[in-house]
């Protein structure tokens, strides 16, 4: 079964910009910590990729901001793998108002795991699939990047 880990997060003032409102890079920086959270709490913790000098690294991340995020806002984001393969995962994430349960965010990151003296490639190890199991759901609707016109 596909291990879904749940984050809760208080918004803080000092992170919302000049509109008053969760900006995308403290959203991203809160999904990758709910990934942290969640490679830890199935036992694959910082020790463990120290162990085997593993690193992982956000190659890639799309965000779908649906509605704004304030202060005092408490979000619920849940994490989960969609897919992996040798050395790469993608990561979903679905943000919630923690109050309401409104979706107010939803992602997808695309994981690289990498030897942590090389910065080459590292197969993932057997052990992680067998934790997390993908089951192949996005929580993007649409998951390509939108196309605009050239000015």
């Amino acid at each position: 079964m596909t291990h879904i880990f749940t984050a809760h997060f208080h918004v803080r003032q000092y992170e919302l910009n000049s509109d008053g409102e969760l900006p995308n890079s403290t959203l991203q920086r809160l999904f990758q910590e709910t990934a942290t959270l969640a490679t830890r709490d199935v036992g694959f913790d910082v020790r463990y990729h120290e162990e085997r000098e593993s690193i992982w690294i956000v190659h890639q991340m799309t965000l779908e901001h649906l509605r704004p995020v304030r202060y005092p806002d408490e979000l619920a984001i849940a994490t989960w793998l969609c897919d992996a393969q040798k050395v790469r995962t993608h990561r979903e994430y679905l943000a919630r108002n923690a109050a309401t349960g409104e979706i107010v965010a939803r992602g997808r990151a695309h994981w690289v795991h990498l030897h942590a003296k090389t910065l080459r490639p590292l197969r993932i190890p057997q052990e992680l699939f067998d934790k997390f199991q993908p089951n192949g759901v996005s929580a993007l609707v649409h998951i390509e990047p939108r196309a605009y016109p050239a000015p």
